[in-house]
């Protein structure tokens, strides 16, 4: 991996890093890379069961699918429940607005019915 894309990879984490921060999460982290035990890029706080992997290069989309399993990893590494994959909007630095979060469907509804546990019949 190049510097700069190495350089542009790190600013994205630190963007989401800030975001979380920004969003109320005061103890939010980067994470050091673990090589196949890497556990995640931004840890929002101790305990907390969900894995953030940050990605920021231009190749984010046609690579989708590889994230998606790298994330999936990453939450067994870590003992996760939860993790989603954050692309960059190429060119953008608006976090909370023209970024995406990606995971995979049974994931989603893991956590559409934990938050709507009384709704489930």
């Amino acid at each position: 991996m190049s510097n700069k894309a190495k350089a542009a990879g790190t600013d994205a984490e630190n963007k989401v890093r800030d975001y979380a921060k920004s969003r109320g999460w005061q103890y939010a982290e980067l994470l050091r890379q673990g090589g196949a035990l890497d556990k995640g890029d931004v840890r929002l706080a101790d305990g907390v069961d969900f894995v953030i992997e940050v990605k920021g290069g231009q190749a984010v989309f046609s690579a989708c699918y590889r994230d998606l399993r790298e994330m999936q990893q990453e939450v067994l590494n870590a003992k996760a429940r939860y993790g989603a994959v954050i692309a960059k909007k190429p060119g953008s630095a608006k976090v909370g607005q023209d970024w995406v979060a990606m995971m995979p469907v049974d994931m989603l509804f893991d956590i559409i019915d934990a938050l709507y546990e009384g709704w489930l019949v």
